[in-house]
């Protein structure tokens, strides 16, 4: 998704972004949880997965510069499946009202997300 972005237009992205730590084995959201937040990874590693009978199955991961969380933040549906740090992982948190404000004052930006995503 970055890669589309000019760098003061990446600026104004980040500007609404509050940035967290996750911990090895910190759940970061759970399959069926109500959120509407988008996630960039700045450091670290994700694992999506499902559990199923008192087992994981996974189903991806995620590192550096990738995102996730894209269809909770727009469609407000519940989460599909399970994420957590699967190392030290910083996320960058992107709320919907917050990124309902910035396509609005910058639909430019806004297009540019909703492209890429």
């Amino acid at each position: 998704m970055l890669r589309y972005l000019m760098e003061e237009e990446k600026k104004r992205l980040f500007s609404i972004a509050e940035k967290k730590d996750y911990q090895e084995g910190e759940i970061i959201f759970s399959e069926g949880d109500k959120n509407k937040e988008m996630y960039i990874i700045e450091k670290g590693k994700v694992k999506v997965f499902l559990e199923r009978e008192g087992e994981e199955i996974e189903l991806s991961t995620f590192s550096e510069g990738e995102f996730f969380g894209e269809m909770a933040l727009f469609t407000g549906r519940e989460r599909t499946a399970s994420i957590k740090a699967i190392e030290p992982t910083t996320l960058l948190i992107f709320k919907r009202k917050d990124m309902e404000r910035l396509i609005e004052e910058h639909p430019k930006i806004g297009a540019k997300v909703l492209f890429a995503v």
